[in-house]
């Protein structure tokens, strides 16, 4: 039972996060950057909007929603791991003839670092890592450590979730979000921050635009 609340509790938050903003799109008719920067923007201050909720409705602090600082050694793990895993993905890209996301082309190099390197990767781990997989670990058990084998089963519930949003972007990016959320889901339950799974992604967003 407690599996099914953690799914409802993972597809209330996601649409409700999200929704909004699809919205505003559908009123305001932005192209390009914008669009993106939309999306950014809106579910960016939706995510926070509810954080905020849960701290002061229900008592929550930063630190449950993994807004503190990080150890030492989770911000090393976090450069290398995202470094070797950025160049895996690059060369099983290049040996199997797949073609990057063409969603990058249209945009200048200011625009892709601002809202891919940087912007995106703040924006998701924020929604998934901190809001998402905190509530969804909280709601599993009082303390986010359940486990399937080695990995939390929120950051678990959260990957799969994180793929399943990249797979109109293709099967191999969507494999590769899975193993990434995977990582950066345990990243943010082992450290107590979600600040190695920023780094994570923006490394994984840099090898995938250049």
């Amino acid at each position: 039972m407690k599996y099914v609340k953690a799914l409802v509790w993972m597809f209330l938050l996601f649409v409700g996060v999200y929704l909004p903003a699809f919205i505003l799109i559908g009123v305001l008719r932005p192209t390009g950057a914008g669009t993106v920067l939309l999306i950014m923007i809106t579910s960016f201050l939706v995510a926070s909007l509810m954080i905020a909720i849960f701290m002061i409705r229900y008592g929550w602090h930063g630190k449950d929603f993994g807004l503190v600082a990080a150890g030492g050694k989770y911000l090393i793990w976090a450069f290398v791991l995202g470094g070797i895993l950025g160049l895996i993905v690059a060369v099983l890209q290049r040996i199997m003839g797949i073609q990057g996301p063409r969603t990058f082309e249209s945009f200048a190099l200011w625009q892709i670092v601002l809202l891919f390197w940087i912007g995106a990767s703040i924006q998701e781990e924020i929604i998934f890592r901190s809001l998402i997989q905190s509530v969804a670990g909280r709601t599993l058990s009082s303390n986010a450590t359940l486990t399937w084998g080695p990995l939390s089963a929120a950051a678990v519930i959260v990957a799969v979730l994180f793929a399943v949003i990249h797979i109109p972007m293709g099967v191999f990016t969507a494999c590769a979000a899975l193993v990434a959320g995977l990582l950066v889901g345990e990243l943010r339950t082992r450290s107590g921050s979600i600040l190695p799974a920023i780094i994570v992604h923006a490394m994984l967003n840099i090898t995938g635009t250049i």
